[in-house]
């Protein structure tokens, strides 16, 4: 047998094996603990300068710096990476000042901690958009898991997150060039294209190098198509004279030629800029009769006038003087359809001028560039008899029908139905029949309920108002909005022409609540009942009805009249509401709150139920008994002697009811 302390010995041996074999797997390997943590969403913008009236890409870089706020000893790499991803992120960015956002909202993908993925914004800044700088709004929304729980994705929470960023951009202050006129060699003739140039922006340009490139093969500009002048520095609102070598193909006509103008130069600071414009180049017409205009109002598929005027630029008088059109390209035909026209102006003293109007039409494909028509003038003069100037003009079709939309003005509210609204006109030059307008809304919050609107035929000058039924969603943000309105129409020959769409801002006021409640009368007593009142007021723009109130009251407080009606509440019209409230008589004296929500029919006919009101009562001291609220001493200690008689009392009283 075994001694009493070897049995001893065994029982602890047996003991320590025991805790060993149940608490050694917890401290060699703790439980996996809670992660928390989120992404955290910035934005920079590389090359940020613009200038005023161009159109460009801004790129943007979307960063991630996600943040693990807890995680475990171990170190759970899978659901710190988790925590800290942004996952399908959108870049939704809006217009701003004289900057205008041209790309809708654009798709990023998935963004994990420490990664950046570039977006390309292509922004318009107004022509007389003010130098400075400007922050353009971007709001940024994805989905995250903010909390993965021990037992991983079985306890995780996603969540959705929508932050307002800003980037930063720069309009810069800079030199701009107008063409106040240009001169180029007649038909067939080589010399000098001059241009004379105004610095027309507000900083001085600096070394500037001035290039003329052609667009055509009928002007020639130096050995290589492009031909330059340099300026050293050129003032704001100084002209220029700039001279460069050139020749015009004989068979080019007397019609703009296109050609591609730019300025290089660098302002005071050193900066490098570079202005570039599309010019039209216009040959020497030569002669005694100069073509001065040619304009058209027929455009592509449309019958017009085709108007040419001449500018008597010689000494003697012209007699009998006489015009003939040959329409070289079959896109345009004058009369019966003809490829000839003429017409006759008589006499025309030096230094007048004279308008010649034939009939055109130009065919359906017809493009907006110049069609070459060939002119015959005859005249007579004291000395000659039949003489003959012969000169080519490029007829260009009307393709300038034009309609605006202004005075625009809404009622556009975040979670509220609104109207957009505005005058619509036809500017000309033509009628137009059967006009159809389409309001295209921002982004997918804003919904237009009838997005179009047939407006029928409108003469040139015609005038219409517009508007349009529109619901912005509640996820939507307060702020400015670009809408975009486009027209279809038919001309006079039943040909369909869809005009440039039209641009404009409205901005979203903030939301606000459909019912406005008011206290009116909200005391109470301790220990009793009251009669409570509430002002309710439609906030909403449309009348609203079959509306039913309930109140709501938690303790100390209760309601024994909880319910009330209203058939019709119209904007902006307020209605007093009663109910009935007690208070316990435990109730402390101060404000508890009572809620009350609102089931109402919309302008629509949808049956709604609004949020909860919570509006203050105020609980105030009993009014008292036969002693008052507080009983002195004397009369506690007295009470027991009145209870004696008052008892019979009692008794009777409840025996004759």
């Amino acid at each position: 047998m075994s001694s009493p302390e070897a049995s001893r010995i065994a029982a602890v041996a047996l003991s320590i094996a025991l805790f060993t074999s149940v608490f050694a797997p917890i401290f060699a390997a703790p439980a996996a603990a809670n992660v928390t943590g989120e992404p955290n969403i910035s934005l920079t913008a590389g090359d940020n300068r613009l200038s005023a009236g161009e159109t460009t890409q801004l790129q943007v870089s979307v960063i991630n710096r996600g943040e693990v706020t807890h995680g475990s000893s171990q170190g759970n790499v899978d659901a710190e990476r988790r925590v800290t991803t942004a996952r399908g992120v959108t870049v939704n960015p809006e217009s701003e000042g004289p900057i205008t956002v041209r790309s809708a909202e654009t798709a990023v993908g998935n963004l994990p901690d420490g990664n950046a993925i570039p977006v390309g914004i292509q922004l318009s800044v107004d022509e007389n958009a003010d130098p400075g700088t400007y922050r353009i709004p971007i709001e940024v929304s994805y989905e995250y898991t903010p909390f993965i729980g021990e037992r991983g994705q079985n306890s995780q929470r996603d969540e959705t997150e929508i932050v307002q960023r800003s980037v930063k951009v720069v309009v810069d202050e800079e030199a701009d060039f107008e063409v106040r006129d240009i001169s180029a060699p007649a038909p067939g003739d080589t010399g000098a294209v001059e241009l004379e140039l105004t610095n027309a922006g507000e900083a001085a340009a600096n070394d500037a190098v001035v290039s003329l490139e052609s667009l055509t093969g009928d002007l020639q500009l130096g050995a290589t198509g492009s031909s330059e002048a340099y300026v050293d520095r050129w003032e704001p609102g100084e002209n220029r004279t700039v001279t460069l070598s050139g020749s015009v193909t004989d068979g080019a006509g007397i019609r703009a030629l296109p050609a591609s103008l730019s300025v290089e130069y660098t302002d005071d600071n050193d900066v490098p800029f570079t202005s570039r414009s599309t010019v039209g180049v216009t040959p020497d017409t030569g002669g005694v009769l100069a073509v001065a205009e040619v304009d058209s109002t027929a455009g592509p598929g449309e019958q017009g006038e085709i108007g040419i005027t001449l500018e008597h630029t010689g000494e003697e008088s012209l007699e009998d003087v006489t015009v003939d059109l040959t329409s070289r390209e079959a896109g345009l035909t004058f009369g019966a359809a003809s490829n000839s026209a003429s017409a006759y102006i008589g006499s025309i003293e030096p230094g007048e001028q004279r308008t010649v109007t034939v009939g055109g039409q130009f065919a359906e494909n017809a493009r907006t560039r110049g069609y070459a028509v060939d002119m015959a003038i005859g005249y007579d003069t004291d000395e000659t008899t039949g003489a003959t100037q012969r000169n080519t003009v490029g007829v260009v079709p009307d393709d300038d029908q034009t309609f605006t939309f202004e005075n625009v003005d809404s009622s556009l509210r975040v979670s509220q139905d609104g109207t957009l609204r505005g005058t619509f006109t036809n500017v000309g030059p033509n009628a137009v029949e059967n006009v159809v307008v389409t309001l295209d809304p921002p982004n997918q919050n804003v919904e237009v309920l009838e997005p179009q609107v047939a407006l029928g035929d409108l003469d040139s000058g015609e005038s219409v108002d517009v508007s349009f039924d529109v619901e912005v969603a509640s996820a939507a943000r307060a702020g400015p909005r670009q809408f975009s309105l486009r027209t279809n129409y038919e001309t006079l020959d039943d040909d369909e022409r869809q005009a440039d769409p039209i641009q404009f801002r409205q901005s979203v006021e903030p939301r606000r609540d459909v019912f406005g409640v008011e206290a009116r009368n909200t005391n109470v007593s301790a220990g009793e009942e009251s009669r409570i009142v509430l002002a309710v007021t439609n906030q909403r723009n449309e009348t609203v009805t079959d509306v039913s109130a309930k109140l709501f009251a938690s303790s100390p407080l209760s309601t024994s009249d909880d319910e009330a009606y209203i058939a019709e509440l119209e904007p902006g019209e307020t209605v007093e509401v009663p109910f009935r409230v007690s208070a316990s008589g435990s109730a402390m004296q101060k404000d508890y709150p009572v809620s009350v929500d609102f089931q109402y029919v919309d302008a629509a006919g949808e049956t709604r139920l609004s949020e909860s009101y919570r509006v203050p009562v105020s609980v105030q001291e009993s009014g008292g008994g036969l002693f008052g609220s507080v009983a002195p001493a004397s009369a506690v200690g007295f009470a027991p002697l009145l209870l004696v008689p008052l008892a019979p009392l009692a008794l009777r009283l409840r025996r004759r009811r």
